[in-house]
């Protein structure tokens, strides 16, 4: 057995964890399932929040979002640690191995290991830390395409690659949710929206970019401005 998705999402609407969020009688449920215009408008946040700097440019045939930099953040505080930490240890184990005049295969080893492995890690971190303070993010979508843009320090990058506007198929909003690891851990995976055009997933608010009030008025805009509706994790 098969529902619609616009039924999937009255049914999640119905059982949201906020009570804040659910119909409040059974009369609201019953034209909230008949008339789209009652599920739009309901529980959306239909205005952008007063203290929000995210801009949203919007016309019939052009949308587009940007996303400036998030700042400094006492969340940040973890990954600045343990980059200086990592990138401290890695640049004190070079002068260690330059001065100790240790054998030509041990020097070798730390050629062709350390840049792999250590290096790559360290500027993993610091541009994680450097694009939550100074990185910006566009998302535009036209008639013909999708495009989500990163930029840093006048540097664009696209991920993924822009895909045809007519292959957006889904809208998702996620929860926050956690990941666990191999040692038993848990993680926070913070809620974002993801669009889907074909097997190609646009994300947008990850990481605490967004607030969540932020990610229901700006997905709220990209289900009117798309006509699709909103799926939403249990």
């Amino acid at each position: 057995m098969s529902f619609s998705s616009i039924f999937i999402d009255w049914l999640q609407w119905m059982t949201e964890p906020a009570l804040d969020h659910r119909l409040k009688s059974a009369n609201q449920a019953l034209q909230a399932l008949e008339k789209e215009e009652t599920r739009k408008k309901a529980f959306l946040v239909s205005t952008k929040p007063a203290d929000s700097q995210v801009i949203l440019n919007k016309r019939h045939n052009f949308l587009e979002i940007y996303i400036p930099p998030r700042g400094f953040t006492l969340e940040l505080l973890p990954t600045i640690g343990f980059a200086a930490v990592w990138n401290g240890f890695l640049v004190n184990w070079y002068l260690m191995a330059l001065r100790s005049g240790n054998s030509m295969n041990t020097i070798e080893w730390f050629a062709v290991f350390f840049p792999l492995v250590h290096v790559g890690v360290g500027i993993w971190f610091t541009l994680r830390i450097l694009f939550a303070l100074f990185g910006q993010v566009w998302l535009q979508i036209n008639s013909e395409k999708i495009t989500l843009k990163y930029r840093l320090f006048g540097l664009n990058y696209q991920r993924p690659r822009p895909a045809s506007r007519h292959n957006i198929i889904k809208l998702e909003r996620t929860k926050i949710s956690y990941k666990s690891s191999s040692e038993g851990s848990k993680t926070e995976v913070k809620p974002q929206i993801n669009i889907w055009a074909g097997t190609k997933k646009f994300t947008i608010g990850g990481e605490g970019l967004l607030s969540e009030i932020e990610l229901d008025w700006l997905v709220g805009e990209l289900s009117d401005w798309l006509d699709l509706p909103i799926i939403r994790e249990a």
